[in-house]
């Protein structure tokens, strides 16, 4: 089975690091960056993006984006909100789902293992082999 590849995109390296660290140790090949124009540029195409838009015009902007791109449509994104979104909002986007931030990150990693259709944490089963981080 190949590796999937989760994009992370976030302004806030703290938040891109938390979520890249929990993704890689379950064997995810994770893509961070501070935009999604840096990834358009160098990442793979992913499985699954997780989007932080804050509240910043510019990050929606980009997010519509990333919809338009021949594979954007059916990428499934998870989006990170300061508040919960316009229904315009969502339904411009299509977002697998989002999450209101603070959020539990077994939230998230429940959303990431159902978009990414893996199997949930055994208790007896050995570590996953770490995935790749890259950031752009």
């Amino acid at each position: 089975m190949a590796v999937p590849v989760v994009w992370i995109v976030s302004g806030d390296p703290q938040i891109r690091w938390l979520i890249e660290l929990n993704l890689r140790e379950r064997g995810i090949s994770v893509w961070g960056a501070e935009s999604i124009a840096q990834l358009l540029a160098s990442a793979p195409e992913p499985q699954l993006v997780v989007l932080d838009l804050d509240d910043d015009e510019g990050r929606w902007v980009m997010a519509e984006a990333l919809r338009r791109q021949p594979w954007g449509q059916s990428v499934p994104l998870v989006a990170l909100l300061n508040t919960p979104p316009s229904s315009r909002r969502l339904a411009a986007l299509e977002p697998l789902d989002w999450l209101e931030k603070p959020f539990a990150m077994g939230n998230l990693l429940t959303l990431v293992r159902n978009a990414l259709d893996l199997e949930p944490p055994a208790n007896t089963a050995p570590p996953p082999v770490p995935g790749e981080t890259h950031t752009v």
